[in-house]
Formats: structure tokens, sequence, C-alpha cells
């Protein structure tokens, strides 16, 4: 997970927030659908199995509006410029029994903004069986769709997908034969159990995949190429200046959709870089890393109230800051996220005083680990028009939907506390 505000704020508690409401705003609190002209925010954890409280908060901290929330969406009808919004959460993950906290700090909110925020529900799954056309000489095929991927062995077999039955769906199936990958690709397929897939198999293409103008030698870059459902990893070292060659295996699926391509490579001991951009992925791959790369973070620290950290100039502004700072303990998780403008003048986030009672949620103790990112998601980056931090706000904290939009991240961590 992703997090962080600027350190423009003050940290520590404050005496001005004291769990109430002010008069000011009001907070709807309510699931249905809004006007336009109201901020909504979602908590993608199960409220109902915990507690949870949202507001929003001047820039100097004293309250709008903080009240605990009952339901999963929150909106609110008025918001000053400059305002804040803080959600926390308390109770048990979907997916475990073990108590966690969740405080997720969102700087520079607006009317009409649509805010998630929190780790996701496990979709449920259903058994589908499946039955393939044989490749002679191979033993095992895998199955992709775009509601999961599974192994078969032999040309039968039961895997789980979160797809609905009677869903329709694009089925790529993959196999090898003496080390060569072939696949069958079989479209529009309705998931009805049993599935029934016929078409004839062949060899995958093999493409070169090329990353230039890449800003430390040697290094190494790693991604995966994604195409709707399809997903190829790759790992390429590189050893003369500052270019790295690879060969990739991926399918040339006519009529498959556009691609997403994420591309990472390391900037340091600690520091990576991701560019995720839109691509063909019809045939030979080269990405010019050096005008889209992000600041580079050579160091940051943490000095328990704030991140801090230096930074490298180079091609692209970012949008925005994101930070995490996490607790974890044998019987209790949290995290701390943040979202807030980039500020390249600050180079620090600090955390904002907490309001009762989520200020008791957090420890005493020293976290165990935390995280910093600048992102962007930049036209030259991702080859999409350029939102800017009020695209980041919707989603920058929202646990899986941050990876499922492009944009560029130069990260720095995570890193353990002594």
């Amino acid at each position: 997970m992703l997090s962080a505000s600027l350190g423009t704020l003050a940290c520590g508690p404050s005496s001005r927030i004291d769990g109430t409401d002010a008069p000011t705003l009001v907070d709807t609190a309510v699931t249905s659908d809004g006007p336009a002209a109201q901020l909504r925010f979602t908590f993608h954890n199960d409220i109902s199995r915990g507690q949870a409280w949202v507001g929003l908060f001047r820039a100097d901290h004293t309250p709008l509006v903080w009240r605990q929330a009952n339901s999963q969406t929150s909106t609110f009808a008025a918001v000053e410029p400059g305002a804040y919004l803080l959600a926390a959460y308390r109770g048990p993950l979907a997916d475990n029994s073990q108590n966690a906290v969740r405080i997720y700090y969102i700087d520079e909110v607006e009317l009409g903004d649509n805010i998630f925020a929190g780790d996701r529900d496990a979709v449920p799954v259903r058994a589908f069986q499946f039955t393939l056309p044989p490749l002679p000489g191979a033993s095992t095929y895998a199955v992709n769709t775009k509601c999961g991927s599974a192994l078969v062995g032999g040309t039968t077999g039961s895997i789980d997908l979160t797809c609905a039955i009677g869903d329709v769906a694009d089925v790529l199936v993959e196999a090898k034969l003496d080390g060569v990958s072939h696949f069958l690709h079989a479209a529009n397929t309705v998931l009805t159990s049993p599935v029934t897939l016929a078409g004839n198999w062949a060899p995958t293409p093999r493409w070169q995949a090329t990353l230039e103008g890449l800003p430390v030698t040697p290094a190494r870059a790693t991604g995966s190429f994604h195409r709707n459902f399809l997903t190829r990893d790759f790992s390429m070292p590189n050893s003369v200046g500052n270019r790295i060659t690879g060969e990739l295996a991926v399918p040339l699926l006519s009529g498959a959709g556009a691609s997403t391509v994420l591309t990472e490579f390391d900037l340091g001991p600690s520091a990576r870089m991701s560019i995720r951009e839109h691509d063909s992925l019809n045939g030979p791959y080269t990405l010019n890393v050096a005008p889209r790369l992000l600041p580079r973070i050579d160091a940051a620290t943490w000095n328990g109230s704030a991140i801090t950290w230096s930074e490298t100039a180079l091609a692209v502004a970012p949008d925005g800051v994101i930070g995490e700072v996490r607790w974890q303990q044998p019987n209790n998780d949290v995290t701390f996220g943040m979202l807030a403008p980039y500020g390249a003048a600050t180079r620090s986030l600090a955390m904002p005083p907490i309001p009762a009672p989520a200020n008791q949620w957090l420890p005493t103790t020293r976290p165990s680990s935390y995280f910093i990112a600048l992102t962007s998601v930049n036209q030259t980056i991702v080859e999409l028009g350029n939102a800017g931090y009020a695209s980041l706000r919707q989603y920058a904290l929202d646990e899986e939907g941050y990876w499922y939009v492009p944009h560029g991240t130069s990260t720095f961590g995570p890193i353990d506390v002594p």
C-alpha cells in the first residue's frame, strides 16, 4: 500500500480537534448518489465489522466535521479551499480476522471528488470446469482470463475464477512443447461450466524489448507486459552503458485491445522507478526512459512524525507525493497512508494531528517501516492526458485501483526502522 502528507502541516496533538462536529459543514453520510457538487469518500474496508470515522479539516487542523461513519460512503456538501480529508478504520480486514488500523490522509480535496481508499474485499470465486484441445506432447496448460488464471494438469480440469456464471471473456491457454510456448486464443467465450474450447495451437512469437536512457549503470529492469488478461513478467540486466535489451514471448492477439505496460528499474540501493503506459504490444518494444524520469529519491528518513527525503531533479515534475508509515505487531497491523500535492521546496511529509478516538489507535512505539513515492500521470509518462493531482486524489490510496491506472512513480523503500 502507499500514502503521505506534506510537511507544511504541523505535527503532534492539537487541542483544537476534539472529536466533535463543527457547524460549518454538513456530512450527509449516505450511500445514495448525491449531486455532482459533493465530495464522496468510500472505505473499501468493511466498516460494519469495526469502527470508522471520517471528516474534513482546515489547513490549520481545525475541524470542519469529524464524526463516526455509519456507511461505506460519506458525502460532504461543502469544502473550504485547502481543506484535507481524514478517515480512520479499526477492525478486522476482509480476508483476515486479525485486528487492523487504517488511517488515510488526503490533502487539498474539492467538491466533485469521488475518493476511494483502503484494502479491497476479496472477490468471490466460482469453480469452472474446462476441457481443452490437446497439444501433443504437452502435459500442463495455463488458462488465462480477465477474472483469473490457473494451471490445469491435462486437458480437463477445474479452475477458480472471479467471473460470474454466463460472463463472456477472452480465454488464452498457454502450453510448452520442447521449451517453446504455444497458445490457443478463444475470443468471446461464454463461461458456463463446463467450458469446452476449440481452436488451433500456435507458437508464441518472441519480441525484442529495449530500454534506453537509464540513469544508473549497471541497472536491472523488471516489469510486466499486460494485454487485457495476459501478463508476461520480465527481468533484464544491462552490461553496456544505459541500455537494456531482452526478449519477451508475448502472443499477438488480434482485437484483444490496448495493453498496459509496467516497466520497473532500480535507481539505487533502495530507490526504484516505474513507468506504466499503454502500448500496442504487437511487435518489438522500445522505451526511452530519459524523458520520462521522475526525480530520483536519493535518501529518506523518518523522524517520528514526518518522512523527509533528498532528490535529484530529472525530466518530469511529480503531481503528488504518497507515503506510508506502518506498525506491524503480532496481533495488530497499523498503517497510516497519506497523499498530498508535490512541493519540491518542502521534500517532507508530516503526519497531521489525529483527533479522538483515532488518536488512541496509533501505537506509541516506533513504526516498523516507512515508504515514500513521487508519482505523476503526466502525458510524457503514460501517453494519456495529463490530469494532475486532481486525478491522483481519486485512487492513489486505493490499494488495488492505484496500480490499474497508468502513471509513473519514483519510490524509496519500504525502509525498515531500526
